[in-house]
């Protein structure tokens, strides 16, 4: 007898069945592992909109039996994708695409508010990873360490009826702290709250960050995140991450465009 499926289950059948192809074109076009593509995947499927706001999306067993891949591919992929506030998860509702009106559990430092409202995401992200040879405010507040290690990143963000806005980021930690870090593909962390990771890999939790921005102008010759700003005005963000006993993880630098609008700080570690 042929089984018919529930409507619900159908739907998350079919959103299966594109997130495997994306999934399978993540991976064969890039070197980074399934887990990395299968969170890629989902990024560009809910970036698109096939899953809108509060809309569920499918269980981990369904996942993992439609996508041949483990249970902990999968979870690897839900951890992350809430990490960054792309989804949200509780007990007994399952796991649904995240609100971007509401206020996320976790914020990373700041966020970009839309036109009428709600909260710009990253749609294209490239990263980095390298030795950084240049001194720096970093270099004082890590205590001027043997070898520092810089996470670059260029961001995308969406502006529904605007320009994107473009973003870069520098993430300056002691290699030796973190040495795991350093020796990554940058690629996989593609999507990722580089925080958590970090604090993992060094053994350091975060307690306190010290954010501070300014307003500076950029000459075009200025390296920056994964690439050279355009000559201009922008918005400099710099974070002091620390632990609890005032013991530095890591020095943040975000920069953005003036022009972009306004940005929107949240005094939250979680």
């Amino acid at each position: 007898m042929t089984r018919n499926n529930p409507p619900a289950e159908a739907d998350d059948i079919a959103f299966i069945d594109t997130l495997k192809n994306e999934y399978t074109r993540v991976l064969l076009s890039e070197k980074i592992t399934k887990r990395a593509a299968l969170r890629i995947a989902m990024v560009n499927l809910l970036t698109e909109n096939l899953r809108k706001p509060g809309d569920k999306l499918p269980a981990e067993s369904l996942l993992t039996r439609r996508m041949g891949v483990s249970l902990g591919t999968v979870q690897s992929a839900y951890s992350q994708l809430r990490e960054i506030g792309l989804i949200v998860r509780r007990r007994g509702d399952g796991t649904r695409v995240a609100d971007r009106r509401q206020t996320r559990g976790k914020i990373r430092h700041f966020r970009i508010p839309a036109p009428g409202g709600g909260y710009l995401a990253a749609r294209l992200e490239k990263n980095w990873i390298e030795q950084e040879t240049a001194t720096g405010p970093w270099d004082d507040f890590l205590g001027h360490p043997a070898s520092c290690t810089a996470v670059r990143r260029h961001l995308t963000h969406g502006n529904p009826g605007g320009q994107d806005i473009e973003i870069y980021a520098d993430m300056y930690f002691d290699t030796a702290r973190a040495p795991g870090l350093a020796g990554m593909q940058a690629e996989e962390l593609r999507f990722t709250n580089i925080r958590p990771i970090l604090e993992h890999r060094a053994g350091v939790k975060v307690a306190r960050l010290t954010n501070r921005i300014r307003l500076c102008r950029m000459d075009g010759a200025t390296r920056a995140g994964a690439g050279l700003p355009p000559k201009g005005a922008y918005f400099e963000i710099s974070v002091r991450a620390s632990t609890a006993q005032g013991d530095p993880v890591y020095f943040l630098r975000w920069l953005m465009p003036a022009e972009a609008g306004e940005l929107e700080y949240e005094d939250l570690v979680s």
